[in-house]
């Protein structure tokens, strides 16, 4: 299954309720907020190369609400810090796909 439809299927199964990833905005991947109510838009999700800190995105988000289940887009360099943000708990990882 591609990461689209990966993406897809935690939010429609509300396994998420916010899917980071990146997205093509006038020819440059920036960093977004996929949620069920913008599924159109994850069409548009993008794999990047760039090294946009999605995961400091995700402190910010669930420091503003904590019962916010969020979905990111991760590779294994960006697996290591969510532990390392487990482990000071900035992030549950019972919150995190």
């Amino acid at each position: 299954m591609d990461i689209i439809n990966q993406a897809r299927q935690l939010l429609l199964q509300n396994k998420v309720d916010i899917f980071l990833g990146y997205k093509n905005l006038d020819g440059h991947l920036i960093p977004h907020g996929f949620t069920r109510d913008n599924m159109e838009e994850l069409d548009e999700l993008k794999i990047s190369q760039n090294r946009y800190p999605l995961e400091k995105t995700a402190t910010h988000l669930a420091k503003k609400d904590p019962d916010l289940k969020i979905g990111i887009l991760a590779r294994d360099c960006n697996q290591r810090t969510l532990n390392v943000l487990y482990t000071w708990n900035q992030l549950d990882p019972d919150k995190v796909e």
